[in-house]
């Protein structure tokens, strides 16, 4: 699953992987440190992992024509 994400993230050129709703949440031999590392396998781009309540500002020059609900 982290080599297709990583494909996605990577051919659309995104600015910053934001990874949330990692499974299994409650498993504690399952740590962030796991999956930045799967991850950094097959994406080389900046990369953090989201926790609750986390907010990431979006630019709207990134945004474009081709937004949802712009003509």
């Amino acid at each position: 699953m982290t080599r297709i994400l990583a494909f996605v993230a990577t051919e659309a050129g995104i600015g910053l992987l934001a990874l949330n709703h990692l499974v299994p949440a409650d498993d504690p031999l399952v740590t962030e440190g796991h999956w930045m590392e799967a991850v950094r396998r097959h994406y080389a781009g900046p990369l953090m992992i989201g926790r609750d309540g986390l907010t990431l500002p979006l630019a709207s020059a990134h945004l474009g024509s081709s937004a949802p609900g712009k003509a």
